[in-house]
């Protein structure tokens, strides 16, 4: 499809358009230039098509869609295009910038860690999931989950999440003409026996989750990438088993990041199972509210092993010293330029007279982050309050009962 200079909405406003902004099953959805807003044309451009997608608008203008991360549509276009006007959400990008990295990046570590890393990729899609989850319980089904569908924030730091294509919204119990991005769609959708639903819905996420976090898609291994295309089409209608398979390795796959390392054991054995029965039984797949907890909770835990394990020590150590967060730890002390931070904690380098300020505080010889206080005892012993008799003190140590104290009791 190629893209026009201009588009007119059916109220007469003129669109200039800009940049593409990602390409799903049904069209190409582009920037407007100026403007809070993107355009989303259609490949079919027939009067059949134009109808339906008014009709669809229409719908979706009714649906319950308040309070939720997803870009409403604005207004249908004039022909010759088929296509309407939506909002857009300046800073964002979409969730495709992260599952390839862009021509020439030498480092695919290096590159993950400035996109924000795993705990933000787990965080990302947990949000998504939680949309989405809040779409199916009203009543909703998305249809069309895709990385080009999901838009995220440009800033490595940021977390927000929405939602585009809002017209494959449908209901629940709204029949419909399959609809589906190659690579995404629920195998019983592929394969013309079932229809989309909140199940469909999650066979895409797990596609998805899976291909942000690994690098690579689940259902296409070394033996579909290298054969022939019907290969790839039996692998899509869930005909071939999944990458990692436990008890079949004819999909093996040689790419992606090991999933030891991105994947926590409860997140492994949710992709166990949207990939393993998940993918002849649509009732074992993993709903989008479970997805969410577990991703949130994946991504609370201590992920600097990903770090150590993906980076040689000295990349990981230039990546913390250019680093300007002072991440707060016990006593008041901070990890940040002053101090090395290499997985296991070392002496602080920070001049004597900061050390003196900081109170006395020594890390521990084991490197264990635990840090050794002043001995009290010995402290009380040399008090005025705390002077004990040489007696006193070997019965204290010996534990026996004849000393002054325990005779005057």
């Amino acid at each position: 499809m190629s893209k026009p200079d201009t588009v007119t909405s059916i109220h007469g406003n003129r669109y200039r358009i800009g940049r593409q902004l990602g390409r799903g099953g049904q069209g190409v959805v582009f920037a407007v230039e100026g403007e809070r807003m993107a355009v989303k044309l259609l490949r079919d451009r027939s009067p059949r098509a134009r109808e339906r997608l008014r009709d669809q608008l229409a719908m979706v203008g009714r649906l319950p869609l308040e309070g939720l991360a997803v870009a409403r549509p604005i207004e249908q276009l004039r022909p010759p295009h088929v296509g309407y006007v939506m909002e857009l959400f300046t800073g964002m990008a979409p969730l495709g910038s992260l599952l390839r990295p862009p021509k020439g990046t030498k480092g695919i570590a290096e590159w993950y860690f400035e996109g924000g890393g795993l705990r933000r990729r787990l965080r990302l899609l947990a949000r998504v999931a939680e949309v989405v989850a809040e779409l199916h319980g009203r009543g909703l089904v998305y249809v069309d989950l895709s990385p080009h569908n999901v838009f995220v924030s440009e800033r490595p730091n940021a977390c927000e999440v929405r939602l585009i294509d809002t017209d494959n919204l449908r209901t629940a119990t709204a029949a419909g003409r399959p609809l589906y991005t190659p690579g995404y769609g629920a195998p019983e959708v592929v394969r013309g026996t079932g229809v989309q639903n909140t199940l469909g819905d999650a066979h895409a996420f797990a596609v998805l989750a899976f291909e942000t976090l690994a690098l690579v898609h689940p259902l296409l291994g070394d033996a579909v990438r290298d054969g022939e295309p019907e290969l790839e089409e039996q692998a899509l209608a869930g005909r071939l088993p999944w990458i990692d398979a436990a008890c079949d390795d004819r999909n093996r796959s040689s790419d992606g990041i090991p999933r030891e390392i991105v994947l926590s054991r409860i997140l492994r054995e949710d992709v166990s199972r949207a990939f393993g029965p998940g993918l002849s039984d649509p009732d074992e797949r993993p709903g989008l509210a479970q997805w969410g907890e577990h991703l949130h909770r994946a991504a609370d835990r201590d992920l600097s092993r990903m770090r150590r394990q993906l980076l040689p020590q000295s990349q990981r150590l230039s990546l913390v010293r250019r680093s300007t967060a002072r991440v707060p730890v016990r006593r008041g002390l901070s990890v940040g330029p002053g101090k090395i931070a290499c997985g296991r904690w070392g002496r602080s380098r920070r001049p004597a007279g900061d050390r003196e300020r900081a109170g006395r505080q020594e890390t521990s010889g084991r490197c264990r982050g635990h840090f050794r206080q002043p001995d009290r005892r010995a402290a009380r012993a040399h008090h005025p309050r705390h002077v004990s008799t040489d007696r006193e003190a070997a019965g204290r140590v010996r534990g026996r009962s004849d000393h002054p104290r325990s005779a005057r009791r």
